[in-house]
């Protein structure tokens, strides 16, 4: 390398199988009840007496108008199933990594960089974590998938070891 930065040394990430489940509020313990106030609410409005228009009993013979016919009352609407949209986190954790790649002493670790992504040819998303004690990162609000993480630590002067093996997490 001739531009004088020292590479990193390689390193391990590890992923830890956390998963958070969070979105619409929506408990499978409290759905039969919903169901049943939804079924309650639809009764109700069916059973609901219907009001038919009505005209004056003595009206003149040439302004009578015909009386309209009373609208039938509505079935109830059947309501769609409330379904939760799934949202997970992964908890990201690595060792940092204590020499170059020439074996000497690493003494200027700045950060680390997570990359991650739904493919594991396209890391398209990154985190910079600029703190050098750290060694875990919570990746929160991921939509159920299949995700891929690695980590690159970066020194004082921006140079980036190679990625770490790719960690895969699934959000289901």
């Amino acid at each position: 390398m001739g531009t004088g930065r020292s590479r990193i040394a390689l390193f391990t990430a590890a992923l830890l199988l956390s998963s958070a489940l969070t979105g619409c509020g929506f408990d499978d313990d409290d759905s039969s009840s919903k169901t049943q106030s939804a079924a309650a609410a639809a009764a109700a409005v069916a059973d609901a007496p219907s009001i038919a228009p009505t005209t004056d009993p003595t009206p003149s013979p040439s302004t009578q108008e015909p009386t309209p016919p009373s609208q039938p009352t509505q079935a109830p609407v059947e309501l769609p199933p409330i379904v939760a949209s799934v949202i997970g986190s992964a908890t990201v954790q690595w060792a940092a990594p204590q020499q170059k790649t020439d074996g000497s002493a690493l003494q200027n670790l700045a950060g680390f960089t997570i990359v991650y992504g739904t493919s594991a040819n396209n890391l398209s998303k990154s985190i910079r974590v600029e703190n050098a004690s750290m060694d875990q990162y919570v990746v929160e609000q991921l939509p159920a998938g299949t995700y891929y993480f690695g980590v690159k630590a970066y020194d004082a002067a921006g140079a980036e070891s190679e990625m770490s093996n790719l960690m895969t997490k699934v959000i289901s």
